[in-house]
């Protein structure tokens, strides 16, 4: 699961869209509001934000990362990857029914 933090909710739709119609994440979740408290360029700073969480899989988070980075509005945007172990099997199934993997990426098949 990707964990995304975005400027507003209506930011987390659009990366949401563009991850799930090109195929890097089977489905997003969108959390409206965060309050987010950071450093940034040597001073603390906080902002309202939304979290976009993305369901994919583990080959597809280099190139979901590089995809996102490139339509993401923040210079250094929190792409963020939580590996799930444990979970519902027809989920996991439905999940790589969704999310095809470039032959590249499966391991040398």
């Amino acid at each position: 699961m990707a964990y995304i933090t975005v400027p507003s909710v209506e930011e987390a739709r659009r990366i949401g869209r563009h991850l799930v119609e090109n195929r890097l994440a089977a489905c997003v979740n969108i959390i409206p509001f965060i309050e987010s408290c950071y450093w940034w360029n040597g001073e603390v700073a906080s902002d309202t934000e939304a979290v976009v969480l993305a369901k994919t899989l583990p080959e597809m988070a280099d190139t979901l990362a590089a995809s996102v980075r490139e339509i993401h509005p923040y210079e250094v945007p929190a792409i963020l990857f939580l590996q799930t172990h444990v979970g519902s099997p027809p989920f996991f199934k439905w999940m790589k029914e969704e999310i095809p993997i470039p032959p590249s990426d499966k391991g040398g098949d």
